[in-house]
This record gives structure tokens, C-alpha cells and sequence, in this order.
């Protein structure tokens, strides 16, 4: 019975985390991640760019080449093209999102885990 009563008395209520603030701008978060995370998308439209189907930069001009593209290739266009518009709207969000304060979890001072046991 001693030896539960110690465990009791040595656990934490709440088990040493308290809640406080911190600042977030959720948009520019977001566009900065989409940004990042685009690039995948990105390699993979150049790829399809450059090396399927026909040569479309060798066309003759530009109408020409824009004619020569293919469906899988304009929608590879599209995907490459919404980078910018992502790393954009980052900048933007950046520069004129107010910031955001939300409650997170964050370790109490007071109740180290490591000096619990």
C-alpha cells in the first residue's frame, strides 16, 4: 500500500502540460505549406513537359506549339503554372494577415517530467 501511495503522490494532474498562447497567421501558413509541398507536382509537369509527347517548343512558333499540346500536357501546364500562383499568395498572406493567437500545449515549467521519477 506505501508503495502505490508514493506513485499517487509523484503523478502530475493534467500530466504536465499547461496551456498557453501562441500566434499563427493560418493563411500564410497554409500557402507557404502548399508552396513547399508543390514542388512534387512541379518535377512531375516538367517531366511531362519536356519529355512526353512531341517536341511542342520546336514547333515553328508559338501558336503552332501551342496547338501541339495535348491534354495530359495542359493539364501538367496548369499544375506548373499554380506554383507561382501558391508561393504568391504566401508573400501576400505574409505581409497583410493579421495574426491569429490560439491556446496550444506546452510543457509546464513547474512539472519537468524527467524529475517525476
Amino acid at each position: 500500500m506505501s508503495n502505490s501511495k508514493q506513485t499517487e503522490e509523484r503523478i502530475v494532474h493534467g500530466g504536465g502540460w499547461v496551456k498557453g498562447p501562441a500566434c499563427y497567421q493560418r493563411k500564410a501558413q497554409l500557402f507557404r505549406a502548399l508552396t513547399v509541398l508543390w514542388i512534387f507536382p512541379s518535377i512531375g509537369s516538367v517531366v511531362i513537359l519536356l519529355f512526353c509527347g512531341e517536341t511542342w517548343w520546336a514547333m515553328g512558333g508559338l501558336l503552332a506549339g501551342v496547338r501541339a499540346l495535348t491534354v495530359e500536357q495542359w493539364i501538367a501546364l496548369g499544375l506548373l503554372l499554380a506554383h507561382p500562383g501558391f508561393a504568391w499568395l504566401a508573400w501576400r498572406f505574409r505581409r497583410t494577415e493579421p495574426l491569429s493567437e490560439v491556446k496550444i500545449l506546452l510543457p509546464n515549467p513547474d512539472h519537468d517530467l524527467r524529475k517525476l521519477y
